[in-house]
């Protein structure tokens, strides 16, 4: 039921011409990663870091004093990290077993921590840790197997990201301190999640079309984010946040000299050296993203920006169309100003825009007509966001459609099998295949009418009904006491109620807490 890592196809087809051979297969992914980040590169200016630079100064860190300096750990941290190890990470470049550290924690936790004091201390990061594991997995199984239809995993040495961990509570807790960190940022943060970040934009359309103006939206779609991100520039933006010159001389030895391998089918390809980009696979990579985007949403003039890793959203209310079209487009051009002197590339053909209103708004079908860098975006009337169909309208008839269509799936499943297991086995199948899609950002689409609630409903009772084999007249009632299930309604507002707790308590997201 989980994601297979390893490619089950003995060949792949591409440009003409079959490559059988393990090693051939691994080579010809990991010229194409190569290559692909090569020619994005190709027609990019030199990077400037001026317009970041002033924005960090004068808007984030105004009037704000502090410093980071890394602090050295404790063998008892370090122990505590090794035996938090998951049992199934699998092993990078170096074949280190994480389950061997993990039994081993108690004896091997002072070498370990010994070598994570010097790193921090010499500004040095170990170069056996930079080598990337990659491995290359089909985006799509139905089609042809090749470096477009493709994503990279990447698996790194164990112990570097154990050190990476480390750097990463460190700068994060310094971040959070001094509330240097966007709100505007969902990703990688505690408290935040894609319901904090869709909450944070359809709490804001609801508002507006309350008020019976009309809502622009522009999705942005980044081409490979991740992988262009240029050193300097970020190097330069740490320097901005306060990061003392030992801490810098370490993130640059850390982001510097890295290296990725393919592993395909027992075979590892030809080494490639990296020359930007973030280590994918450790949880400072994430973290280092949202600090090098940090600055963007301060960029626009009127318009909001609200962000979840590299998905960014644009928007901006208005009583008229041209207004709407003149504000967006102004801090379209700006944003797309940012995007070029920080060396990233915007997707147009993948960025798209919609109009938000009631239906007595939208009656004409008006157009935003925005467009950048000489091209048009498309408007669209529904998209999904996060994990979530969003259309022009703001009702979830469509998104619901793809839950019934995902839990009906998770049935057909479970059907197979329930001739093989027991009830309470086919419960947690049940739980796991089915009920789980009505708990993802539920909280966003519980104001669905009463009708769709209740289509959805129905499909939980046919899974009830699946668990126990029993007929169709079976009391549904007595099923969900029997299984200690809650009707959909109840879920949604248990699920609304559990948000705004941790909203009380933890006082996040901010933006949230503070409307309370």
């Amino acid at each position: 039921m989980g994601r297979d890592l390893a490619p089950v196809m003995s060949h792949i087809y591409t440009g003409g011409t079959f490559i059988s051979k393990a090693k051939d297969i691994a080579n010809y992914f990991v010229n194409y990663y190569s290559n692909k980040i090569i020619n994005l590169k190709s027609n990019m200016s030199r990077g400037d870091s001026t317009l970041s630079r002033r924005l960090i100064q004068d808007v984030i860190m105004n009037n704000k004093q502090c410093q980071f300096k890394f602090e050295a750990v404790n063998v008892e941290m370090v122990e505590c990290l090794l035996i938090s190890l998951p049992d199934d990470t699998s092993s990078g470049s170096d074949n280190i077993d994480s389950k061997l550290l993990k039994v081993a924690a108690k004896f091997v936790s002072l070498p370990i921590c010994h070598i994570f004091n010097r790193s921090l201390a010499c500004s040095l990061f170990p170069l056996q840790w930079k080598e990337s594991k990659i491995i290359p997995i089909p985006k799509n199984k139905n089609d042809v197997f090749n470096g477009v239809n493709s994503r990279p995993i990447s698996l790194l040495p164990v112990l570097s990201k154990i050190m990476e961990r480390i750097a990463y509570e460190q700068i994060q807790h310094y971040l959070t301190e001094n509330q240097l960190l966007t709100q505007f940022q969902h990703a990688y943060k505690p408290g935040y999640s894609t319901s904090s970040a869709l909450i944070h934009m359809t709490d804001n359309w609801y508002k507006y079309l309350d008020n019976g103006d009309l809502v622009g939206v522009v999705f942005l779609d980044f081409s490979a984010a991740f992988d262009l991100i240029n050193h300097d520039l970020l190097i330069d933006k740490l320097k901005c946040y306060g990061f003392s010159p030992a801490a810098l001389c370490w993130m640059e030895s850390d982001l510097s000299g890295r290296r990725q391998k393919v592993y395909y089918n027992g075979y590892f390809s030809e080494g490639c050296e990296m020359n930007c980009g973030l280590p994918q696979g450790s949880c400072l990579g994430s973290l280092l993203y949202s600090v090098f985007t940090n600055d963007l949403p301060y960029v626009l003039d009127k318009s909001h920006l609200v962000m979840y890793a590299d998905d960014s959203t644009m928007f901006y209310s208005a009583s008229s169309y041209p207004e709407l079209t003149s504000v967006l487009q102004q801090d379209l051009l700006n944003v797309f100003d940012w995007i070029s002197k920080n060396n990233m590339i915007l997707n147009v053909s993948k960025s798209k825009s919609m109009l938000i209103g009631s239906r007595v708004r939208l009656v004409n079908s008006p157009q935003l007509n925005l467009s950048i860098a000489g091209s048009v975006l498309e408007q669209v009337t529904q998209i999904k966001l996060l994990g979530v169909t969003i259309n022009h309208h703001l009702s979830w008839s469509q998104h619901i459609n793809s839950v019934i269509k995902k839990m009906g799936q998770g049935i057909a499943i479970a059907r197979k099998c329930s001739c093989y297991i027991t009830s309470s086995i086919m419960k947690g199948v049940i739980n796991a295949l089915v009920l789980s899609h009505l708990e993802y950002c539920s909280i966003i689409w519980s104001a669905a009418n009463k009708t769709d609630l209740n289509r959805l409903q129905l499909v939980q009772n046919r899974a009830a009904r699946l668990v126990f084999r029993c007929s169709y007249y079976t009391s549904i009632d007595k099923m969900h006491d029997k299984l200690s299930w809650l009707s959909v309604q109840a879920k949604l507002y248990y699920s609304l109620l559990v948000f705004l707790k941790k909203a009380i308590l933890v006082n996040t997201p901010h933006f949230f807490y503070a409307q309370l």
